[in-house]
This record gives C-alpha cells, sequence and structure tokens, in this order.
C-alpha cells in the first residue's frame, strides 16, 4: 500500500537541495555549528535549571494526560484553540498535531512525524509550553519534531520549558525545522534540542524572518551540528537574541548545562 500524507511537502530532491543551497549551506559555518571552535570557555558547567523542559515522554508532569485516539493524518487544531494535557503515541501518515493558531501545553507526542506549523490566520500564533515532542521516522518520513511549511504565509511561534528529540537518520532534517516561504518570528525559552541531524535549522526562504534564543540547550549527537541558521533562498534571517545559549549533556535523567556557545552573529 503506498504510504500518502496530506501534508508531506518535501521530495527528497527538496530536501537534498536544503542542504546545497548558496554555496552548499553544509558548508556554511558562519551561522552553523556544534563544533568545538565554536564552543565558548566556561569556567565550569552551571547546575541545571530549576525548571528544565521535560526530558522523557514518561516525565510525571504527563500522568494525568489524555490520550488523543488515532487520527491517519493527524489532528487539526482550530485557529485560537487551547489544548492541554494530551498524549500522542502512535505512528500516522501525517504530522500528530497540525495548526496555524493553537495553544499546546503539557502535553507529548511521540510519533513518526511530530507538529505542523502553517500561516496565521491573525489569531494569536502558535504556542508551545510544556511540551515534549520525540519523533524517529519510518522510511519516507519528514520526521522533524516541528515543521514549519506555508510559502507566502507569516506566523509568530513561542516555544518554551519544551523538548524536540529527533535521531539522527536520513528520515529527519531537524528537531525543528523553519523554511520554505513562511515568514514571521519564532520565540525559544528554556528549550531543549537533543539530537538529530540538526537540532534547530531555519532558513528565510525568500521572507522576512526574526529569531530569539534564551535559555536554549543543545544534547548531542548531531549528524551535521547543533545548529543550522542562515540567509538561504533569499529574504533575511535575523537573530535578535542569543542569550544563555549552550551544550548540554544528560546525566542520571538530569539536564546538566555545559560551555556557552557564542552569539553566531560573532563569527562570520
Amino acid at each position: 500500500m503506498t504510504k500518502l500524507s496530506r501534508w508531506r511537502c518535501f521530495s527528497w530532491a527538496q530536501i537534498i537541495a536544503g542542504l546545497c543551497y548558496s554555496g552548499s549551506a553544509l558548508a556554511d559555518q558562519a551561522l552553523s555549528s556544534s563544533q568545538a571552535p565554536y564552543l565558548a570557555s566556561s569556567p565550569s558547567p552551571l547546575p541545571a535549571p530549576a525548571s528544565p523542559p521535560p526530558l522523557s515522554f514518561d516525565d510525571p508532569r504527563f500522568a494525568g494526560n489524555t490520550s488523543e485516539p488515532y487520527s491517519r493524518y493527524g489532528k487539526f487544531f482550530g485557529n485560537g484553540e487551547v489544548v492541554e494535557h494530551r498524549s500522542w503515541d502512535y505512528n500516522n501518515d501525517g504530522s500528530s498535531v497540525v495548526c496555524g493558531d493553537c495553544t499546546l501545553k503539557d502535553s507529548r507526542i511521540r510519533s513518526n512525524e511530530g507538529f505542523r506549523c502553517i500561516g496565521s490566520s491573525g489569531v494569536g500564533g502558535i504556542n508551545l509550553d510544556g511540551v515534549y515532542i520525540e519523533t524517529k521516522g519510518l522510511p519516507g518520513d519528514h520526521a522533524d519534531g516541528l515543521q514549519c511549511y506555508d510559502p507566502g504565509k507569516t506566523n509568530t511561534i513561542t516555544v518554551r520549558n519544551t523538548t524536540f528529540k529527533t535521531y539522527n537518520n536520513t528520515n529527519a532534517t531537524a528537531g525543528f525545522f523553519y523554511a520554505d516561504g513562511l515568514g514571521g518570528s519564532v520565540s525559544f525559552e528554556n528549550v531543549l534540542f537533543w539530537g538529530g541531524p540538526y537540532g534547530l535549522r531555519m532558513h528565510p526562504d525568500g521572507m522576512n524572518v526574526t529569531v530569539s534564543l534564551k535559555d536554549v540547550y543543545f544534547v548531542g549527537p548531531f549528524l551535521y551540528g547543533a545548529f543550522l541558521i542562515n540567509n538561504a533562498g533569499g529574504g533575511t534571517m535575523t537573530i535578535i537574541k542569543w542569550e544563555n545559549v549552550r551544550s548540554a549533556t544528560i546525566v542520571n535523567d538530569q539536564l546538566v548545562p555545559g560551555k556557552l556557545i557564542p552569539d553566531p552573529r560573532t563569527h562570520r
């Protein structure tokens, strides 16, 4: 049986092209790194955050969550909908959740494909708070934790206290992948990117995009690098905040922040 997905908008050719923008994005290390030369020295690792993002699907904060029933093409949230204390734990033929204006709180996703964001209709954008997303793709999937796709549209995305766990295989691009002509702004605070080809990957592709990172942690291994943020495809990608962004490890089920990752704007 042929696997269908209403929201799968990438061919392998497009994915490969995405790795080869102007002079090869993989070779563009000005705004991409998890490599040692880009890690600033730090006297010692900091203590774990007082309220770290969830570190597993079985985090105690999800104990009372309601399980969402299987849906072949995922759950479509209505404009302005607020969804709390939910669990998705199955593979399907598309992303587990799709929305342009919604709030997802204290919820978890473990699936072959995670959250798909589309353009906003002007009803608040997308807000994630206290969410754990783990994606492990099947052949042919686009197994990103969160993928934004809606050419020519815009959105405002706020992510707090959230973990994106992704695996190092060819069925994924990043824990959080923002590209293909969606404009707007993205804000991360107290967010963990754990594994993947990249943890975070962002390109404007002809639009204007801003991104803010505060208290953001990258836990490897990464196939290519912790992050890739550049102007691939034209338009502008502007980092407006880079505060306490660090490599990190997980030790005894605790997040242990490591060395600072310098603001890539200073390493061009």
